[in-house]
C-alpha cells in the first residue's frame, strides 16, 4: 500500500524524521495512541541505529536494515520484539518513498520473524479466578468502592483498560440504562446496557468519589483521572492479594469474558460485537482458550469422568 500525504515537506522530515512520520500515522492512518508509541519507539531506535552507523535517511541500503534486525536477533530480542521493530521500520522506509526523501522504496524487502497466530495461548483468568479477584476487594481499603466500580465494568463487559478510564460521568445515561464507551481502536462510541450490578457499584462509587471539576469517573487517590497503566498495577496489586499467578490485566480479564459468552453458546459474530472488536477473526482467541480449558479438565480429571 502506497502512503498519500501531502501534509509533510522533504526538508521537515529531514529535520525530525520521527516526529513527521508518527504524525503522518495520527492525521492520515489514525492509529491509536498506543500503536503509535510502539511505532515509535522502532523508528527511534533504528534512527539511533543508522546514526551510529552514519547513515543518512536518503542512503539507507537493505544491508543497513538487516544489520539492525540482526542486532536485535542478537541481543536475545523476542520474536514479537522483532516482529514489532520490523513492521516500525517497514513502515518508516515506506514514508520516506512517499516523501521523496529515499530514491526507493525499500520497505517491501524488510521481513520480521513469522509468527503464527494460532501457535499459543494468550493469558486469561478463569471464572473462579475472577471471583477470588474480585473478592480481594475489601473495606478496609479506601479505594474499594472505586476499585468495585472498576471491576464491574471490567467483569461484565469486558473492556479495556482505556475505555475504562475514558468513561465520563455524561457517558452514563441513567434515565435510559445505557453506558456510552469510546472504543480504543477505533475511538467509536458503543452503546451497551447497564446491568443492574455495575449500576449499583457506579452509585456507590460515585457518592463518594472526590469532588473535581474532571468529568472522567474514575479518580485517584489525589483526585486525578486514572490512566491504564495505573489499572493494570492496581490489578496486579488486587490479584496477589488474591494469590493469584502471573502477571495478568484488564486484558486477561477481557478474555475470560470473552471465553465465558463462547461457553454459554454466544457465536464469534456475537462476542465480537460485544467486545468491540472490529472483526470476527479477533473473537476466535475466546474458543482457542475455552478448548483449552477443556482439555486441562480431561487431563487433570480424565480418569475421573
Amino acid at each position: 500500500m502506497r502512503y498519500h500525504s501531502n501534509r509533510a515537506r522533504p526538508d521537515r522530515v529531514e529535520a525530525n524524521p520521527c516526529a513527521e512520520y508518527l504524525e503522518h500515522l495520527r492525521q492520515d492512518r489514525g492509529l491509536c495512541p498506543s500503536t503509535l508509541s510502539h511505532r515509535g519507539w522502532g523508528v527511534r531506535e533504528f534512527l539511533a541505529f543508522l546514526e551510529h552507523r552514519e547513515v543518512s535517511l536518503s542512503q539507507i541500503k537493505l544491508v543497513d536494515v538487516d544489520a539492525y534486525l540482526f542486532q536485535l536477533a542478537a541481543a536475545q530480542k523476542s520474536g514479537s520484539v522483532l516482529q514489532n521493530r520490523a513492521i516500525a521500520v517497514r513502515g518508516f522506509l515506506r514514508f520516506l518513498a512517499a516523501e521523496g526523501i529515499h530514491s526507493r522504496d525499500l520497505s517491501r524487502w524488510v521481513q520480521g520473524p513469522r509468527s503464527y497466530r494460532e501457535a499459543t495461548i494468550p493469558l486469561a483468568f478463569t471464572w473462579s479466578e475472577l471471583e477470588q479477584l474480585c473478592s480481594s476487594v475489601t473495606r478496609e481499603d479506601p479505594l474499594f468502592l472505586r476499585d468495585l466500580a472498576m471491576l464491574a465494568l471490567l467483569c461484565s463487559y469486558g473492556l479495556r483498560s482505556q475505555e475504562v478510564v475514558g468513561l465520563t460521568r455524561n457517558g452514563i445515561d441513567w434515565a435510559h440504562n445505557r453506558l456510552l464507551i469510546l472504543q480504543r481502536k477505533n475511538n467509536r462510541p458503543q452503546i451497551l446496557p447497564l446491568t443492574e450490578g455495575v449500576k449499583v457499584a457506579l452509585l456507590q462509587y460515585l457518592s463518594c468519589r472526590p469532588s473535581t471539576a474532571h468529568q472522567e469517573v474514575f479518580l485517584s487517590r489525589r483526585g486525578q483521572p486514572l490512566c491504564s497503566a495505573q489499572i493494570s498495577c492496581r490489578l496486579r496489586l488486587l490479584a496477589k492479594r488474591a494469590g493469584l499467578p502471573g502477571r495478568r490485566g484488564a486484558h486477561a480479564i477481557r478474555r475470560a469474558v470473552g471465553t465465558r459468552l463462547v461457553e454459554q453458546g454466544w457465536g464469534l459474530g456475537e462476542v465480537a460485537l460485544i467486545l468491540g472488536h472490529g472483526s470476527i477473526d479477533s473473537a476466535r482467541v475466546y474458543l482457542r482458550i475455552s478448548s483449552k480449558l477443556l482439555r486441562d479438565v480431561a487431563s487433570n480429571y480424565g480418569d475421573l469422568l
